[in-house]
């Protein structure tokens, strides 16, 4: 009996033993993954700036251009072919690049972040609730009293919009796995700094990245958008 035939008696032999009233739903569940997304985000923006400079002017000089010609150009090719005027000017720009994106992708953090369960999002809540609601006032009341009423319900809307915020911060610590720097990796982030970096110019941008990539990992099908194989089973498709 060969290794195949081995494996496969015993998968069968082990088939056979579960059944209905043995086969644990939610252990098999266990054995599922995670969805993750990467959010890559750079900080330095004026080497970003100094980039697009640098590119643009390549590209005014023919730089796209060149290096397809560069790359489709046989070794032993004629000697006549047409050259850049601007070679020399190219290459000083092309050094002067390899510089800024250095700095560009020293200044890149790459953050891990995982999908959230329907709990986890719920937790939020409890953690950060809704301000309640001001009781309107009485019909007839003076108009002072109106006044104050919706002055208070201005103050609930304030809340209710640091709530939300809060909730985006708890949602973004806990899905939060991984935070890779050129300085050195944090396995975790409180809500405290996370607070700090959305006060920062660019911060709230990037806090409603994470908050994408979050939702995009946590509402992801795993179902992949293929035919099933003709040498798949067929027998638990609906």
């Amino acid at each position: 009996m060969t290794l195949t035939d081995t494996a496969t008696s015993e998968l069968s032999m082990s088939t056979e033993t579960i059944t209905p009233e043995t086969f644990d739903l939610l252990d098999w569940i266990q054995t599922g993954t995670v969805a993750r997304r990467q959010v890559p985000i750079f900080i330095d923006h004026a080497a970003f700036a100094e980039y697009q400079r640098l590119t643009g002017r390549l590209k005014e000089l023919g730089w796209s251009a060149l290096e397809a010609t560069r790359a489709e150009r046989p070794a032993d090719g004629p000697l006549d072919e047409p050259v850049n005027p601007h070679t020399e000017e190219i290459a000083a720009l092309e050094e002067e690049l390899a510089g800024v994106e250095e700095r560009l992708f020293a200044s890149r953090m790459v953050w891990t972040v995982r999908a959230l369960s329907r709990d986890e999002i719920e937790a939020t809540f409890d953690q950060c609730p809704d301000p309640k609601l001001p009781v309107p006032p009485k019909d007839g009341a003076a108009k002072a009293v109106h006044d104050k009423w919706m002055e208070k319900v201005s103050e609930n809307q304030k809340g209710i919009r640091n709530a939300d915020r809060t909730r985006e911060l708890l949602m973004i610590q806990a899905a939060t796995e991984s935070v890779e720097t050129a300085r050195g990796v944090r396995d975790e982030v409180t809500v405290e700094e996370l607070r700090a970096i959305r006060s920062r110019p660019h911060g709230a941008a990037w806090m409603d990245q994470l908050s994408e990539a979050i939702a995009a990992a946590t509402n992801e099908n795993a179902e992949p958008p293929v035919p099933t194989l003709p040498a798949r089973s067929t027998s638990t498709r609906g």
